[in-house]
């Protein structure tokens, strides 16, 4: 069961509902994913590494080790393929708080004719033990 799957109802309360402002397809940009190479590890799993390209040219790259199953490497593939997917759901999650960030202090912040006015001020480092809301 993926990680995402395994919630308590008390942690499903932290989580943010991001709006679905894209319907996935194919076709719809020039992003891809690609399983690109698979590595054997000594103690019986595989590392597999994916690469993240835009119009055919990389972008990223992320590993991922799957431990050794007993029943073959597409079951392997299958698991590396959920560890990514894990990591990109919480990608999206980091990006979200980000633009919420972003999208709290654009509220709070007029508007400008000033074209110097986008450059950010440094903002104080909290104090140890304090929680800073708009970090991500």
């Amino acid at each position: 069961m993926p990680a995402y799957a395994a919630l308590s109802p008390d942690q499903a309360l932290y989580m943010p509902m991001i709006e679905d402002r894209l319907v996935p397809c194919d076709g719809l940009n020039n992003y891809n994913v690609y399983l690109t190479r698979m590595d054997i590890q000594l103690h019986g799993g595989a590392q597999f590494t994916f690469s993240v390209t835009h119009s055919m040219l990389p972008v990223a790259e992320f590993g991922v080790s799957v431990a050794g199953t007993g029943q073959g490497m597409d079951r392997m593939a299958v698991e590396a393929h959920d560890a990514l997917i894990d990591i990109l759901r919480q990608l999206i999650f980091r990006a979200e708080k980000a633009r919420q960030s972003h999208q709290r202090n654009a509220a709070r912040e007029p508007l400008s004719a000033d074209p110097d006015a986008f450059l950010m001020e440094p903002r104080p480092a909290p104090m140890a033990g304090e929680d800073d809301e708009d970090a991500f």
